[in-house]
């Protein structure tokens, strides 16, 4: 008898127990009566064979609803500090040498499966050290996101934005899991060098890191601070390519490297790959540890390798291990 004939019969023989007690029967009651079968294993809970029955009502619908989650990809620019210094080499600049603070110049971001990007600077501003006005845009999207992804951002973009978002009273977005790809390249890789541009050079096809075009190094952010348009045109354009590298890298490369997300969680979607969503698995074999072999799925879509929580080995087996 196959796995739903065993559910139907037992079905069956629920409905006749209330029909006959005239009332629900419990689960000592069908104990008693079915001694050796064990409604757990074919219902989860004594509970839910009721329901599978028709004979209680059915759980009440999640409250979550279950959608596509939203992935920001972002990075930013920020003013230089302007300080009295004595040399060129070894300075320790001390507060009182500091003659401008840093602040955020301009902002890039681009949501996962939107073609657009969005971006703020402050071009058209004569205060650069005001960002307010920008810092605004930026926090409404991390408020939103349910994921970010950035390079480096964990120790330098989000630490930025958070000061800002505590200076004008902001308070903290909405949490978000963040992924950081610089974190992903050194846990997982050699490279010469894990610097956006070395990797989306070795790594991506359309999109690597721009060079300074008529403003190389340094001297964008000074013109940029003359108020030169031509220099914030090209902040611009090196502003929003490093997210469409970025994106790139991650979706392309990285993301079956990382185990940051599980999109199931917010699309309800069973055995769908953690990574992308998608449910194109095959079987990949099986990965082992000291008391356990679960088996292997890879998402023919992105190539990751999920593994299965359910342990293949039958507990008989697992008892009689030693350690």
């Amino acid at each position: 008898m196959s796995y739903s004939e065993q559910q139907h019969f037992l079905i069956q023989k629920l409905k006749e127990m209330a029909e006959e007690l005239g009332r629900l029967p419990t689960s000592g009651d069908f104990k008693k009566r079915f001694p050796n079968i064990n409604v757990t294993i074919l219902f989860g809970s004594h509970d839910n064979f009721l329901r599978g029955a028709g004979l209680k009502e059915p759980l009440p619908e999640p409250k979550i609803k279950y959608r596509q989650p939203k992935i920001l990809v972002f990075d930013i620019e920020t003013k230089p500090i302007k300080a009295w210094v004595w040399g060129l080499f070894d300075q320790n600049v001390g507060l009182e040498q500091i003659i401008e603070d840093w602040s955020v110049l301009s902002w890039a971001a681009k949501w996962i499966g939107n073609d657009e990007v969005l971006y703020q600077d402050l071009s058209q501003h004569k205060d650069h050290n005001n960002d307010e006005i920008i810092i605004y845009g930026i926090w409404e999207l991390l408020n939103e996101a349910d994921i970010v992804v950035t390079q480096n951002g964990k120790k330098f973009d989000v630490k930025k934005l958070n000061t800002k978002f505590a200076q004008y009273k902001l308070g903290p977005p909405s949490k978000y899991k963040h992924i950081d790809t610089l974190q992903i390249k050194k846990k997982n890789f050699g490279l010469t060098s894990n610097k956006l541009a070395y990797s989306t050079n070795k790594f991506n096809d359309r999109y690597k890191k721009l060079e300074h075009g008529k403003f190389p190094g340094m001297k964008l952010w000074i013109e940029c601070l003359k108020g030169n348009q031509e220099a914030w045109a090209e902040m611009k354009e090196y502003n929003i390519h490093d997210v469409l590298a970025l994106e790139e890298l991650y979706v392309n490369h990285l993301m079956k490297w990382d185990n940051t997300i599980n999109y199931g969680v917010y699309t309800g979607e069973k055995g769908c790959c953690p990574n992308c969503g998608k449910t194109n698995l095959i079987d990949f074999g099986y990965s082992y540890t000291k008391n356990t072999a679960n088996q292997q799925l890879k998402c023919k879509d992105c190539g990751t390798i999920s593994t299965s929580k359910d342990n293949e080995l039958p507990k008989a087996l697992t008892k009689s291990f030693l350690k």
